[in-house]
């Protein structure tokens, strides 16, 4: 045997060995990208999961629904009675209902919106940001980014009080 020969599994074993490496670096890093949604990639995998999901499980075929409830404007008001009735013995005219005047309304309800709006840091946490802005609105909490950090931190923990209360207690906790 020459040297060529014994260098050439050894230089097949390198080289498979690199792309094993490299194959586990970038499994690696695609999952962190996912994970955070580095550059929006999360997002993109999550579609991409649910267009799979549908060649695999398809939609359920068009099928009949209950009828559609068509809501019909309600009736004029008649014109009221020239006399206004009479309840009897005293006299007196029976209490009638005024009616709602319909105008637009104009209400302020934060002097400076922008003081108490906040983004949603990700795009799943519109209840924290919600909680965030309600708060902020009555002068309870502020829009700092690590409020709703805090305030996402309390939801979670939230959620393992109910699992272990509904682990010892049962669903109807």
């Amino acid at each position: 045997m020459t040297a060529a020969t014994r260098r050439r599994p050894n230089l097949l074993k390198r080289a498979f060995l690199v792309v094993l490496v490299l194959a586990v670096v970038g499994a690696l890093l695609s999952a962190g990208a996912v994970a955070t949604n580095a550059f929006g990639v999360g997002d993109k995998f999550e579609t991409l999961v649910g267009r799979i999901e549908r060649i695999i499980w398809p939609p359920p075929p068009d099928r009949a629904t209950r009828p559609t409830v068509t809501v019909t404007p309600a009736p004029a008001r008649s014109n009221p009675p020239a006399t206004p009735p009479t309840t009897g013995e005293g006299g007196s005219p029976a209490p009638t209902g005024t009616p709602l005047a319909r105008t637009p309304v104009d209400m302020t309800i934060a002097d400076d919106p922008d003081a108490v709006f906040a983004h949603e840091l990700r795009t799943d946490w519109c209840a924290p940001a919600g909680v965030q802005m309600t708060l902020a609105t009555l002068g309870l909490g502020d829009t700092s980014e690590q409020f709703q950090r805090d305030m996402d931190t309390v939801r979670a923990d939230l959620n393992k009080l109910r699992t272990v209360l509904e682990h010892r207690y049962g669903s109807a906790v």
